[in-house]
């Protein structure tokens, strides 16, 4: 069984990727966690109020595990299959000490946050704090024809079977780049590609030289994208985007779920 992970913070965007998430483990047949992670601030704390609040929290999170399993229950998208076990577990430290223990106990095969998680070895599919679940009817994979990328987009038609989704093969394209090499080197990916991978719904995008921002709401709006899938490997489109915006939510930059695998990872969907 496909395990799900859901960090909270008790916040709206928190709460709403975590509806989101609620959605995704029915297409993906998963079971959920969500996991709260508190910090002690003050030297000398009684244990008698650690306990305190390691209590409330975990309140928290059995209710709030109660109204999602409320909520995909009485969904009209969701009431007819049957509910994820949703799991829940609150630890002091930080998300980012929390979760790699997480991993290595449950396997987890996805994050799904409002904020971005560094270094974790499973993909995380950040949303965006207002965005609200909606059938995945097609997904972006952004490449530079790195032919390490055929492997990640074989997982990925495993995500778009289920929901009978488009696969859109999405270039950024620099405006110095040579051209009779660029295309060169797409042909040979895209010959590579349909040899090997047997899926009837791809489709090929080029986006020429814009800012980061832009890119992703023209695959938004122009494209009508519902997910953009990056692979994180240093020096790529993602990497300047994550550097870019290291003070501040990643959230905010983005309009759609962005699904970021790490590099070198082909994840099973």
């Amino acid at each position: 069984m496909k395990t799900i992970l859901i960090p909270t913070d008790f916040s709206g965007p928190a709460q709403n990727a975590a509806y989101y998430a609620l959605h995704l483990a029915k297409a993906l047949e998963a079971n959920l966690i969500l996991c709260h992670a508190f910090t002690i601030t003050q030297l000398g704390w009684p244990l008698y109020e650690y306990s305190t609040m390691k209590e409330s929290t975990i309140k928290q999170l059995v209710l709030f595990a109660d109204q999602l399993k409320t909520h995909f229950l009485n969904d009209p998208d969701t009431k007819s299959a049957p509910p994820p076990v949703i799991s829940c577990v609150n630890e002091v430290g930080t998300v980012s000490d929390l979760i790699p223990k997480l991993i290595r106990d449950h396997a987890e095969n996805m994050i799904v946050s409002h904020h971005l998680i560094n270094d974790m070895q499973v993909p995380i599919l950040l949303i965006p704090a207002e965005t609200k679940f909606s059938s995945i009817k097609r997904i972006a994979f952004a490449t530079d024809f790195n032919n390490k990328h055929i492997e990640v987009i074989r997982a990925l038609t495993g995500l778009a079977f289920r929901y009978d989704a488009d696969l859109v093969i999405t270039n950024v394209k620099d405006e110095w780049v040579n051209e009779e090499e660029h295309h060169q080197k797409e042909h040979l990916f895209l010959d590579k590609l349909i040899a090997e991978i047997n899926y009837p719904k791809f489709y090929m995008r080029h986006i020429t030289d814009v800012d980061i921002d832009e890119g992703l709401q023209l695959l938004s709006y122009e494209y009508k994208i519902d997910m953009v899938v990056m692979v994180h490997e240093k020096m790529s489109m993602l990497d300047r985007l994550l550097v870019g915006s290291h003070t501040r939510s990643l959230a905010k930059h983005i309009k759609i779920p962005l699904l970021i695998i790490p590099e070198n990872l082909h994840p099973d969907f």
